[in-house]
């Protein structure tokens, strides 16, 4: 079973869906910025699509994440790109770029907190772009700000 947080609306099946808010479509109503109410290593992985960037206190997502997922598990965020426009949507407090999750993996970096384990390693970064890919890319790879897609990470648990 695997974890789909911050679904929203979005129910996706096999996935455990958690959100804040009680929609018809969560199983678990909890706030993702705090204690997730599940047990250590109970999850094959976790899925974030369009979330992350409402959240403030991503460390604590990101810990937690680390606690509730087995070793080898794989845990994705997909979010706005900060060099896209719609990184700067109502109620988005945090934008991204592909080194954002560094703290998370790499030595000699920023600890997470004071246990601080580096309790991932990454497994990729890439830019995903919409229906106006082609678009996007060129203009991505020409550096004009606006460029739209959205980053996607992932990170396998140690």
């Amino acid at each position: 079973m695997k974890l789909n947080i911050g679904c929203g609306t979005k129910r996706l099946d096999g996935f455990v869906n958690i959100d804040v808010r009680a929609y018809r479509t969560v199983d678990v109503v909890c706030d993702c910025e705090k204690t997730l109410p599940f047990k250590d290593e109970c999850f094959d992985g976790a899925f974030s699509q369009y979330f992350i960037e409402h959240i403030r206190d991503l460390d604590t997502l990101m810990l937690e994440l680390a606690r509730v997922c087995k070793a080898g598990s794989i845990v994705n965020h997909i979010t706005p790109y900060c060099r896209g426009a719609g990184a700067f949507g109502i109620g988005h407090v945090t934008y991204y770029h592909e080194r954002s999750f560094e703290k998370y993996y790499l030595p000699n970096t920023e600890p997470v907190d004071v246990r601080d384990s580096k309790p991932y390693e990454l497994v990729g970064v890439s830019i995903v772009f919409g229906r106006n890919a082609f678009i996007q890319r060129l203009l991505y790879w020409s550096r004009v700000l606006w460029c739209g897609g959205a980053l996607d990470f992932k990170l396998r648990v140690k």
